[in-house]
């Protein structure tokens, strides 16, 4: 018995030195973990800052992107305008331009018709002057053979 309880002392010595054994383990765990759930922490505040300023910058080029959207509408608005303008101009012009072309024509057909009229007269004049000019030679001939019965009439009375 009394060995049993010398034992059973030195087994709650021992039991002791176990417990405050695996005492200091746990606790050196727990402050292993402490430290563990600490850099968690930082990581996890410094996460929530990088994702706050993530979501800024998302903020800030969701507003850019509206801004740009609107710049892109309102310039695509007006050169629309523009190009509405533009075609209008196109329209006036190109009418103009048919107007000129319809004028034009209808000068040259009268251009045409008035050389087409001068050619005619042109030929005309032509056989009138080689008419004029046979009937001129024709006289001139009668006349040189005229003259010459008056110079052979003329010698011959005197």
């Amino acid at each position: 018995v009394a060995n049993a309880e010398a034992d059973g002392g030195d087994n709650g010595v021992e039991d002791d030195k176990v417990l405050k054994s695996e005492h200091d383990a746990l606790q050196t765990r727990c402050e292993e973990l402490d430290a563990t759930v600490q850099e968690y922490a930082r990581k996890c505040s410094e996460m929530e800052v990088k994702y706050k300023q993530e979501v800024d910058k998302s903020a800030a080029l969701t507003q850019r992107l509206k801004v740009n959207a609107e710049q892109l509408t309102a310039a695509q608005d007006k050169e629309e305008q523009e190009n509405d303008s533009l075609r209008q101009q196109l329209v006036v012009l190109q009418q103009a331009h048919d107007e000129r072309i319809q004028a034009m024509t209808s000068e040259k057909q009268k251009l045409q018709q008035q050389f087409t009229l001068l050619l005619q007269e042109k030929t005309e004049l032509k056989q009138q002057t080689e008419m004029w000019t046979k009937k001129h030679n024709a006289l001139y001939e009668k006349h040189e053979q005229l003259n010459e019965l008056n110079t052979e009439n003329t010698e011959r009375y005197l």
